[in-house]
């Protein structure tokens, strides 16, 4: 698990540029909108976003969602998506690793 934390940590800044650009970004909204917003409700909601990444996903969902906790295990992609969501009162990001939660069972509605 360390190389791949200290992988995305080289990659961070990069990592939506060199994947989501012009065409596959319009791509991986669609589906975003297709499938994420399509299977689950996040009106009102506390929602956890495990492996945020660079918080692409958190910041359209808190949009709709009443709190968002986005957590990842790379410290590059969490200062990543804390500058992304920087202006989502309503979110919170954090270094955390999914498996060592320290969460309720039932602290998040999705």
């Amino acid at each position: 698990m360390k190389n791949m934390q200290t992988w995305y940590d080289k990659i961070a800044q990069s990592y939506d540029e060199k994947w989501f650009d012009g065409i596959r970004e319009k791509y991986y909204e669609a589906l975003n909108d297709h499938f994420v917003f399509s299977m689950f409700d996040f009106k009102g909601k506390c929602v956890l976003d495990l492996g945020c990444g660079t918080g692409r996903i958190t910041k359209r969902i808190a949009h709709v969602a009443q709190t968002i906790h986005g957590i990842d295990f790379s410290k590059a992609m969490v200062r990543e998506a804390r500058k992304k969501t920087a202006d989502c009162p309503n979110v919170r990001i954090e270094m955390m690793d999914g498996m060592k939660m320290s969460w309720r069972d039932s602290a998040f509605d999705i």
